[in-house]
């Protein structure tokens, strides 16, 4: 432990023990119950290997945010404002006091419209499939062709391993796509975005021109 000061009680054999008083690393174990200050190479290394893991954290932490999914984002923002809406109906319900029931009901009536937009709007991305169908895909050409079902609505492109999945396995932002490739009489094309590249085989040239 980096940061603090404790007295540890497991007096297990061995067991070591990180401390930092007067900001320095020590260690206690039951064999050697002193307290050692250790070397500045150690701390360096201590202070290194933390630095490195919490990197590492943050890494995984903002790979797994980079691609959030807008219908998933609708509907969480719709369900926290209709809990706002049903928490304000039910302190309305109960105020006695004008000025505030007069804000309260302020408050409800622009949630109301808030709430109805919401919903407006996960209809529409919601009904507005344009295309859907298996084709092969892959991100790099070191990779093989993989069969995936893909739909497209008017926010982005989903893939999903097989029709009857439920789950995304990877998704394209309509609006971060910045060229399609399609070289003539080829029922291969490529998509490039502002981060990656995707390469889509058909199995004939009309299935690749209309896609």
């Amino acid at each position: 432990k980096k940061s603090g000061s404790f007295t540890s009680k497991d007096e297990k054999k061995g067991k070591i023990t990180i401390r930092q008083p007067a900001n320095k690393y020590t260690y206690m174990n039951k064999d050697a119950p002193r307290v050692s200050s250790l070397t500045n190479e150690t701390i360096q290394e201590l202070d290194r290997v933390l630095a490195f893991k919490n990197t590492q954290k943050e890494s995984e932490e903002n790979f797994s945010n980079t691609s959030p999914d807008p219908l998933v984002e609708l509907k969480e923002k719709l369900i926290k404002e209709e809990a706002q809406l049903k928490e304000a109906e039910k302190e309305f319900a109960s105020c006695d006091e004008p000025t505030k029931k007069g804000e309260l009901k302020s408050k409800i009536e622009e949630l109301k419209q808030l709430v109805a937009v919401l919903k407006q709007n996960l209809s529409l991305c919601s009904d507005c499939m344009i295309s859907s169908g298996y084709v092969r895909c892959r991100k790099s050409q070191e990779e093989e062709f993989i069969r995936r079902w893909c739909t497209i609505d008017s926010i982005q492109l989903h893939f999903y391993q097989k029709e009857s999945s439920s789950e995304t396995i990877d998704t394209i932002p309509i609006d971060s796509i910045t060229k399609i490739i399609h070289k003539p009489n080829e029922i291969t094309f490529i998509i490039r975005t502002s981060a990656s590249r995707f390469e889509f085989e058909t199995d004939t040239l009309e299935d690749c021109e209309e896609w």
